[in-house]
């Protein structure tokens, strides 16, 4: 049975924890332990190995070569975590299966001119790795440090994600597309927890955790251009304009939209010492075309959200429009608005109260019963576009291409028609 608070079972179990080095992951562990659990340490490593300096020391992740969500460049410290725990360990060389479902996507959209989240899908695949080395080391839960609940309904007995008690540090958005039979297996030992007394934890233990962030923010990486680079053909990154909006100027040519990113503020003008004016930000890439759009920041808003390859909870009722909260990308706080349920897997989000900005087409948005904790996820989608209702018809701000502009015809974006 899926729990997110951990009993003392009844008879000793076994659970695997997903061991990063620092404070969060080693913290459940221990008091998984503590719980009567008989628990092992996993680590997985998303990228390639080297020895330092081409030595006989131990293995590394070799940084240099690799842009991942999450980065762990010394897994004989999570090792030495582990033994002072008194726990086994395990390093699981998951790189393939990180190339497969994470690399390759965000390549294809920095190629497409769209957004992805490698968070997402790395927690994703992280659960699924885990659950599969736990059929294979017989054990009865898989375990993380994440800030989230994963609790039963009683009465259907059905599995739910729900908001945790650190509202601050929540990350119950990051569980959204597990499935109800993974859930079932899975363990969060921290969901009624807040950061700073996991901290308090970990400073008792005396245990040194790894100080560097191991979150890696991909898509908005300077070096994510040489990464698309080495997996992409010159024919799939070609040259185009750089053009203002609402004033159609050009203002430049570049050598491919992979060099750039969705919301980038800091854009250098090719061949000159310059940039761009503060305020202007890349609103919008059209990769049929090659153009990066830029525009002034204050003129974007938005009072609804295009969503496609939208998911929402089973038994939920889609009968009708649906009163409820959104949280949106790099934002903590829930907004408030009206659910419509539309066919082909989409779904438009009507907010109480014009947003300023733009959410970029690729990102996702989470849906949730109530704000707050206690608060359950109830679905997510991926962002189509933003705009708002205006002279009987909806308005995208910026516009999108001609091409893109019949809404229900046009087949959603994906990725897998640009992996090479």
């Amino acid at each position: 049975m899926g729990m997110s608070m951990t009993k003392r079972p009844s008879k000793r179990k076994t659970v695997i924890v997903g061991m990063t080095g620092r404070c969060d992951s080693t913290i459940a562990a221990y008091l998984l332990k503590k719980q009567g659990y008989q628990v092992i340490g996993v680590t997985l490593l998303f990228g390639p190995l080297a020895k330092p300096n081409g030595g006989d020391g131990p293995l590394l992740l070799d940084g240099k070569h690799f842009l991942g969500a999450y980065h762990i460049p010394d897994p004989m410290k999570v090792k030495k975590i582990c033994e002072q725990l008194e726990i086994p360990f395990y390093a699981v060389n998951a790189q393939d299966q990180y190339q497969e479902k994470v690399g390759d996507f965000a390549v294809a959209a920095k190629i497409g001119g769209k957004w992805f989240e490698p968070k997402l899908h790395t927690t994703e695949l992280i659960f699924s790795i885990l659950l599969e080395k736990g059929i294979k080391l017989n054990a009865d839960y898989v375990a993380t440090g994440h800030f989230a609940k994963i609790i039963r309904n009683q009465t259907s007995r059905d599995f739910h994600v729900y908001v945790s008690n650190d509202l601050e540090h929540d990350q119950s958005h990051l569980l959204s597309l597990l499935k109800k039979e993974q859930m079932e297996r899975i363990l969060l030992p921290l969901s009624e927890m807040r950061s700073e007394e996991v901290m308090k934890v970990g400073k008792l233990l005396g245990i040194k955790f790894g100080d560097e962030d191991i979150t890696h923010h991909l898509m908005t990486d300077p070096k994510m251009k040489e990464y698309v680079e080495d997996y992409a053909a010159p024919s799939l990154r070609p040259e185009g304009e750089v053009v203002t909006y609402p004033q159609d100027n050009t203002i430049m040519e570049h050598k491919g939209i992979h060099q750039f990113y969705l919301g980038q503020k800091k854009i250098g003008l090719v061949g000159t010492s310059k940039a761009l004016e503060k305020g202007i930000i890349i609103a919008k890439m059209y990769s049929e075309i090659n153009q990066v759009l830029v525009c002034d920041e204050q003129s974007l808003h938005f009072t609804e959200v295009h969503i496609e390859r939208f998911y929402l909870d089973a038994n939920f009722d889609v009968t009708g429009p649906v009163e409820c909260f959104v949280r949106l990308p790099n934002r903590k706080e829930t907004m408030t608005g009206t659910l419509y349920f539309k066919t082909l897997n989409r779904a438009i989000f009507e907010f109480t109260e014009e947003q300023d900005g733009i959410l970029f087409p690729g990102s996702f948005v989470y849906f949730y019963n109530k704000a707050g904790v206690g608060g359950r996820l109830i679905g997510g989608g991926e962002v189509r576009c933003t705009g708002e209702w205006k002279y009987e018809r909806f308005w995208s701000l910026p516009p999108v291409a001609p091409e893109e502009d019949d809404e229900e015809n046009k087949p959603a974006f994906d990725p897998l028609r640009l992996k090479f």
